[in-house]
């Protein structure tokens, strides 16, 4: 068999300074697929195997970083 993996990501991002750079951060969001997985596909033992792995399995990752900076006394 061929594996066939592919993978798609994407990134965006904010990058935040307030009051002179006393809170600074950023805020980045991302999403990645990964799709054609091997999966394990189950056959009636009646066709003489109990089945096989195909190229079937999806995997979505998405979420949110925050980076906070801040300054409490600048001396």
């Amino acid at each position: 068999f061929t594996l066939h993996i592919r993978t798609f990501i994407a990134i965006a991002g904010v990058e935040f300074s307030l009051w002179k750079g006393r809170l600074a951060g950023n805020v980045d969001f991302y999403t990645k697929k990964t799709s054609n997985l091997l999966f394990w596909l189950s056959v009636p033992e009646s066709a003489g195997s109990r089945g096989y792995y195909g190229n079937l399995g999806d995997i979505r990752n998405m979420g949110v970083e925050l980076d906070n900076r801040h300054t409490v006394c600048d001396t």
